[in-house]
Formats: structure tokens, sequence, C-alpha cells
């Protein structure tokens, strides 16, 4: 157990050390497939960001650097203005010593992180690419028929002394208490995507084509 914490010491100051190389990937939106449905009076979507995870991020987390990816989904009328929008984190962490990749997830409705095991570090990595039913709105929200697009921005290790410090305190309380856990976290990435330092990371943007209303319940 000593040893395994001293791993993630080790891991945690060697990405705060080499996490300083943050720059601009993309400036215009790229097109992906997106799903819209419903469940109930539930809007929810679908897409796969991990087209995203350059070369030099999968190199990060295989060499075992803790790594972050921020995802911010929103949907837009046919004006391009934002209607609602939520906020998606995960945390990747290889450890050498077990040979897992262990992938922590976040969203604004979780109280609790959703922790996975990986053997396999590519699907781990497309885990977390790979969004399904991530809830967006309420049917009430929409009173047009058609227009709609669902707008994804990505953030890879953005860096910020206030994400830091949440990030040290997440890994040492995962499940919440005095630290403010996954909500701490969440307002954090928040942060991030409103302020100048946000801009500094490698962030990729993509949005889907128009989309319709969905009428029926998703099967």
């Amino acid at each position: 157990m000593k040893r395994r914490l001293g791993i993630k010491a080790l891991l945690l100051g060697a990405f705060c050390l080499l996490g300083t190389a943050l720059v601009w990937a993309q400036k215009e939106p790229t097109v992906i497939p997106v799903k819209l449905y419903r469940r109930g009076q539930q809007l929810q979507t679908q897409f796969d960001v991990s087209s995203s995870f350059t070369e030099t991020f999968r190199k990060r987390v295989s060499g075992g650097l803790r790594s972050r990816v921020h995802i911010k989904t929103e949907l837009l009328d046919a004006q391009g203005q934002t209607i609602s929008s939520t906020l998606r984190s995960c945390h990747l962490a290889y450890s050498l010593w077990d040979e897992l990749l262990y992938l922590s997830v976040i969203t604004e409705k979780q109280s609790q992180p959703k922790v996975r095991r990986f053997l396999s570090i590519d699907k781990g990595i497309s885990a977390c690419g790979l969004v399904k039913d991530l809830a967006i709105g309420s049917m009430g929200t929409l009173s047009k028929n058609y227009g709609y697009r669902v707008k994804v921005s990505v953030l890879l290790n953005p860096i910020s002394e206030e994400m830091r410090r949440r990030s040290r305190e997440f890994m040492s309380n995962p499940k919440g208490g005095p630290t403010g856990g996954t909500n701490a976290v969440i307002r954090a990435v928040a942060g991030l995507f409103r302020s100048k330092e946000g801009s500094l990371g490698e962030r990729f943007i993509f949005i889907s084509k128009p989309l319709s209303r969905p009428d029926k319940e998703a099967q």
C-alpha cells in the first residue's frame, strides 16, 4: 500500500511539472455524428470525441502520468444560442505497478464518481471519449421541430492552480467529504471553460449537423 501511495505521489509531481506546454489545437469546429434522443421528458445525447486524443496525450497516459479530459456539451438552437449545457470530466491514471488503467468519470448529475479499470490502455481511453446517454436538457426547452445542434468542447490536461488543488483533493478523497468531492471538481472544470486559463490547454471543438426534435422514446 505504501508503495502504491508513493507511486501516486510521484505521478502527481510529474504531472504538475510536465503539464505546462499548453497550446491551442483547433479553431474551427469539426462536424461529428451525434445522436439526440429522449427518455421520458429528458433529452439525452451520444457522441464520440476519441479523435481529439492526440498521440502525445496517449503516450502521457501510457507512461503513467495522470491525465484529465474535460468535456463541455451544449445544446444549441437554430441561431447558435445555448439552450442548455453540461460538464463531464475524465481522470485517467495508468498504474505501472498493477498494469491497469484507472478511469474515473464525473458528471454534474453524479454524487459519486464512476470508476472503471481496464487491462487495455486504448480501451480505457476510448471509454472516456465515447459518451453515451448524457443528459443535456428537457423536452420542454425545444420549441421548434428542427435546427438544433450539439456542440462539444474538449480540454486535454489544462493547468490551473485551482484544478491542481482540486485534483490533489480528489485523489486523496474521491468520495467527497470535507474537500467537496465531485461537486468541487465540476465547479473547477466549469471555471476552466469560463476563464482564459482554459483556452491555454489543448482544446478541440466539435459540432453536430442540424438535428430534429426527438418525438419518439429511445429504445
